[in-house]
């Protein structure tokens, strides 16, 4: 049989370091905290076991003592047994009566006791010169580790080392190799060479050292989950990082992430599952859903992760579970351990904004050299002598400008040849970067104090975050507290309590990049003479100036300049969020506890707007409704001068209370039972606060100014172009109430630690769901089985297998959609301002049969650990079947509708995952641990009814039956047609129709779309990976991450095909469509209008055509980290436990099909590289 390597800690804090600790919160506020952690000699105890098994009475001393109690599995076998009957013992008594019925002896080393198997009895033999042998063994950060096994190997002689983790032993034979084992850590062999010292690291079992599977409901035992799960590697989730959610990116098969222009990540487990509802996993903290996901959770406060994929992991959480789960559990304290203290920081700079790919403009010359040739072209309306609207309102480029004025025999020949040369030579790219963009940069201080007596333990951490994104203006500090208690009442009852006070401030300056790229190449922000210059951004501005006495409307100035916007803008949104979680947990009796716990939420949200009257929104405003008589020139003032302000808020409170009972006991050594059963009942509550927007404020006074003429009824007032206007005063509000009620069970059976099999089963109704009962309380639940192969007997001789095992699993799922109602519903809005008549629409038609959305999945897997660890890893193969998806389906037009929320829609996701891990020991100091994560979806619409498709509708994403949810539709491009006569040409772009037909792009067509698009794949990668690295040497630690997406397809940018009309610009793509001054022909894709006044170019299906399609495959160099911990024997005079300094670079390289990113295509802000700069201190 294989060797049993795990070692029992009786403490659970000491799994994994047996260094836990804890701290009691009033001794911690006075700074006096003073513990005691040592075995009490004299203790008295009392066993009346009767015949019981050495491990069992063991388990008993530590309850009754707290001590605690350290030996080998493998040595203390559950099949020695032995009768104990002792009242009022010392607890060194009752420990020399075991060791005298038993082949044990024990050593009291502080407040462990180690047992250990006592040596042989021998033959006396010729005595050999002994030779002492001592040394300190520590893991890789320096910690001492008490208790490690010091062994001869092929020999019963050993030690264990004490609570600094020294050891002594002496050596008798000069070929002597040493065997170093700790629980959770990688054994080490080291031959002896005469040597009187030896110090050894260990290090830690990446493979073996996450034991337990978390579900939110229980935790078990990874080797008796039968669903699929993936545990996140502890060092991944201690890396540097703003959100937790980037810990997870490229580390779960299935779990693909996509990640926005900040780095913010999001998540889709095992493929889409419903139209309607978002895709995204429930996140669960301790045991309860959260609401604001990862933005809520102090990333430095996380102890584990685990990641629930499948039904038999999921079902529990019923409605909210067809997506998987994210369980995160947070530190806690460890029992009886000093005050320890946690300091870390760091520095995060980013690139700076990409003008090139971000803004994605030609040159001034290029631009002008197209706006010339395209003036007075393709329909646009060009600028009359006159004040008519139209004329006053359209804004046009300098260089349009110019040309309009020489049209109209404003400016000469001349004039318009020195004011586009002098165009031509601008660049406004540096002046942007000067005083519109930043260097982002973000800052992160966390501090943690955490420590315990025997009975009762607290945690208490305080973090501060700010950052600076790329655009002036634009600021965030975000401020969280996080502490948890847990207390034991009594020996039968524990106290729970933790709690989450969360402060987000983010200031917005009003300028983005969509700002950046609506200006000209060419337009300045700043004259040479260092004043501001003044953009036509709403009007014409030479009809201003001739036709409107802009020196008697309130405001004269009525240009715009990017830089005042920014300094006469403030769009702020404050947050205030708070969770508390409490629970108490009664033990029963032997095997059964009752629990109750409660999780109350409440999130506020504040968002405002402040307009100053500098601003070009506050003079445009004001101007615009004032009453201009144009005959008399008479001008009134219809709002107050002053500020603008607009202001809304909303509110969250959320409750969760659950009851349960588990239970969990072995009988007769082979048959382990596990049961729970319990009830839930949660509400959430949303209130939306939408304020009448406020005219004429002082930010000093905090005043305002009235209406000067009333708001539009029962008087009328009319704005500068003779419209009537009316100004709405009146608020909004909105209140949302979504409740569940449920009941669930879970029961697990294990036979000889082999043999596995679980069910669960839960139920929830909600009061958004139909309230027919038999839809109302539709069940959700799973089946489950498990096998250990590798302890089988004919596997016995398979010494290379240190584990394999076998799970399937089947069951149900679903999603909640509360954006319908199994009833009509009637929305009542504000009244008229004139008729003082009630707005009210029908927001639901109702759906009679509303009831959940239901995902049933069948799971078969395969896990398995080779040569000691060092290779491991598992593969899963699995098949979603959706049903009762909710979504818009034909129905007959005589309902009075033709189309209808239904649930009538199924889909499904097909897949298989392969997880593979190693552990490497390539010398002495170098080790090496990797991880390599790759998947396989197929999605596919299995029933949806739709009667027919227009085209467009299938290019913007409407999902078809038969096919894959994310399919990319388009044209089949048929180049350029003349769609006139051979008298009367019309050279046309054209595409490819029903039955050999050609459509002009700009038709609209009544045939099925389905009959004359193509299907050019899907949008979302089939194939994603994972791969990442740890490499240690020494003091060093060198990990990267490289994620990697393929099989997917993606629209190119392509040229934007605007005509002249407003201030539409040419983009990067301009060399695709013209060059030399002249369009470009037989190009293969759509080109430029053959016909100067051809109306259509405006209609055109610009880009959606089939040979926009490219590869979108990629492969993203995520994280490289390098860290350095500075040797012990530095910093332990300064009382510091450990000190660790870290550089880490993110997103550093793409590779990918095309020159365009696929996820940040060419004219959108895309995420560039950032690095990050910190150090942890531990006290």
């Amino acid at each position: 049989m294989k060797k049993n390597l795990k070692w029992r800690c009786l403490s659970p804090a000491v799994r994994k370091t047996l260094l836990a600790m804890k701290l009691s919160l009033l001794l911690m506020l006075v700074c006096t905290l003073q513990l005691s952690a040592s075995v009490s000699l004299g203790q008295q105890v009392s066993v009346q076991s009767g015949e019981s098994s050495v491990g069992s009475i063991l388990e008993d001393l530590n309850h009754q003592t707290g001590n605690i109690f350290m030996y080998n599995k493998e040595d203390v076998d559950d099949q020695i047994s032995i009768e104990l009957n002792m009242t009022n013992g010392s607890l060194e008594e009752v420990l020399d009566e075991i060791c005298r019925q038993t082949p044990f002896k024990y050593e009291i080393i502080d407040e462990f006791v180690v047992i250990t198997r006592k040596a042989p009895v021998t033959e006396p033999a010729v005595e050999q010169e002994k030779k002492e042998l001592k040394g300190r063994i520590t893991d890789k950060e320096g910690v001492p580790l008490p208790g490690v096994s010091v062994v001869v190997k092929g020999t019963n002689t050993g030690v264990a080392t004490n609570i600094d983790g020294e050891y002594v032993i002496n050596i008798e034979d000069e070929n002597t190799v040493l065997v170093f084992s700790f629980v959770g850590m990688v054994p080490q062999e080291i031959a002896y060479k005469g040597n009187a010292d030896l110090n050894v690291v260990l290090n830690y079992d990446t493979a073996n050292l996450d034991e337990v599977v978390v579900t939110g409901f229980q935790t078990i035992s990874k080797e008796r989950a039968t669903g699929s799960f993936d545990i996140i590697n502890k060092k991944a989730l201690d890396k540097p990082s703003m959100s937790l959610a980037t810990r997870l990116v490229g580390t779960t098969a299935g779990m693909r992430s996509t990640l926005d222009r900040d780095g913010n990540a999001k998540f889709e487990i095992r493929g889409q599952t419903s139209f309607e509802t978002s895709s995204s996993p429930l996140v669960v903290v301790d045991g309860f859903p959260v609401k604001g996901n990862f933005n809520s959770i102090n990333p430095n406060e996380v102890e584990s992760v685990c990641v629930l994929k499948d039904a038999a992991a999921t079902s529990i959480w019923g409605a909210r579970a067809a997506n998987g789960v994210i369980v995160v559990t947070t530190k806690k304290a460890g029992k009886d351990t000093p005050l320890r203290v946690e300091f870390s920081s760091f520095l995060k700079i980013g690139a700076e904004y990409d003008m090139d790919y971000s803004n994605n403009k030609p040159s001034s010359a290029e631009t002008i050299e197209y706006e010339q040739y395209a003036f007075d072209k393709w329909g646009a309306r060009m600028i009359g002598d006159s004040d008519s609207w139209s004329n006053l309102c359209t804004a046009r480029t300098p260089a349009v400008t110019l040309l309009s004025e020489h049209r109209l025999g404003k400016i000469s020949d001349e004039e318009l040849q020195v004011g586009l040369n002098q165009l031509k030579t601008l660049d406004n790219r540096g002046q942007i970067r000067k005083y519109i963009l930043q260097r982002p940069i973000s800052q992160q201080y966390n501090l943690s104090l955490s420590g315990s007596t025997s009975r009762m333990s607290n945690r208490l951490s305080l973090l501060y975050n700010t950052s600076r994104p790329a655009f002036k203006g634009n600021e965030s500090k975000g401020y969280m507290l996080n502490y948890n208690v847990s207390a034991s009442l009594a020996k039968w009852i524990d106290l729970d309590i933790s709690s989450m006070i969360q402060y987000q401030d983010n200031e917005n300056g009003g300028f983005n990049g969509g700002h950046i790229t609506s200006l000209a190449p060419y337009e300045m922000l700043v004259n040479p003479d260092g004043s501001h210059t003044n953009i036509s951004n709403n009007y014409y501005a030479p009809n201003i100036e001739r036709h409107v006495p802009t020196g008697s409307f309130p405001y004269t100035n009525w240009g715009y300049n990017p830089i005042d916007e920014v300094n006469s803008t403030s769009k702020t949104s404050k947050d205030l969020n708070a969770r508390i979680q409490a629970g108490l947990s009664i033990k029963l009796f032997e095997g059964l506890r009752y629990s109750t716990k409660i999780q109350y939420e409440l999130y506020n949200n504040w968002r405002k707007e402040h307009y100053g009257e500098n601003s070009l929104y506050v003079r445009s405003m004001v101007n615009r409704t004032s009453s201009w008589d144009r005959e008399t020139g008479e001008i009134v003032a219809n709002l107050p001068k002053g500020d603008i302000l607009k202001q809304d808020r909303s509110e969250s409170k959320n409750y969760n209370f659950r009851n349960q009972l588990d239970f969990s006991r072995t009988f007769n050594e082979v048959h382990t039972l596990s049961f729970l059963a319990g009830t839930e009942i949660s509400q959430t509550r949303r209130l939306d606060f939408d304020y009448s927007t406020t005219y004429g404020y002082n930010n000093e006074t905090l005043n305002s100014a009235p209406f000067p003429n009333g708001t539009g009824y029962p008087n009328r007032i009319y704005d500068w172009s003779g419209y009537s206007t009316q100004f709405y005063y009146t608020n909004a509000f909105s209140d949302g109430i979504t409740r569940y009620f449920s009941y669930y069970g879970n029961m697990g059976y294990c036979y000889k630690n082999r043999y596995d099999i679980s069910a669960s089963y839960r139920t929830d109704a909600s009061n958004f769901i139909s309230d027919d009962p038999k839809y109302r309380y539709s069940p959700f639940w799973s089946v489950g089985a498990g096998w250990v192969l590798s302890e089988e007997s004919f596997m016995s001789d398979v010494s290379w297998v240190d584990r394999l095992s076998a799970r399937a699993t089947f069951g149900y799922n679903g999603n909640s959609d509360n954006s319908t109602s199994f009833k009509p519903l009637v929305s009542v809005g504000n009244r008229d301002a004139e008729t003082g008549d009630l707005y009210v629409f029908i927001s639901s038609k109702g759906n009679p049969t509303l009831r959940w959305e239901k995902t049933g999945t069948l799971n078969l897997g395969i896990d398995y650990s080779l040569f000691k660890g060092k290779l491991y890893g598992k593969v899963d193969m699995y098949n979603k079947h959706g049903k009762d998806i909710l979504t818009y389906v034909s129905i007959p037009s005589v309902n009075g509708s033709s189309q209808q929320r239904m649930n009538n829609a199924e889909m499904l996701n097909q897949g298989i995952e392969f997880s593979f891990g190693t552990h490497q020991q390539l010398t002495k100091d170098l080790t090496w641990n990797g991880n390599l994560n790759f998947s396989y979806n197929r999605n596919k619409v299995k029933k949806l009814y739709i009667a027919s498709y227009s085209g467009y509708e299938l290019t913007i994403g409407y999902e078809v039956e038969g096919e894959d949810a994310n399919s990319l539709w388009v044209y089949k491009y048929a180049g350029i047609q003349n769609m006139g006569s051979e008298t009367s040409p019309n050279m046309q772009p054209v595409i490819h129709g029903v039955d050999g037909a050609l459509y002009q792009i700009g038709d609209s067509r009544s045939e099925n779309g389905l009959d004359y698009l193509k299907n050019a794949g899907t949008r979302v990668p089939p194939y994603t990976l994972g791969f990442s690295n740890n490499f240690s040497y020494k003091n060093f630690d060198l990990s990267f991450v490289f994620t990697g997406a393929f099989g997917h397809k993606f629209l190119r940018s392509g040229f934007n095909y605007q005509t002249s009309s407003g201030r539409n610009l040419p983009n990067g793509f301009l060399s695709d469509v013209f060059a030399d001054g002249k369009p470009l022909r037989n190009t293969g894709k759509i080109e430029l209008p053959y016909d100067e006044n051809d109306y259509d170019y405006y209609y055109w299906h610009k880009n959606n055509m089939d040979y926009m399609v490219a590869n979108a495959w990629n492969i993203r160099l995520q994280e490289v980290n390098l860290t350095y911990q500075l040797p012990k024997r530095i910093i332990s005079n300064l009382n510091l436990r450990r000190v660790v300094a870290y550089v880490q670079a993110n997103n550093l390289l793409t590779l990918k099909g095309t020159k365009e990113d696929p996820e940040f295509t060419r004219g959108s802000q895309r995420l560039l590289p950032s690095y990050t700069f910190g150090f942890k201190l531990d006290f």
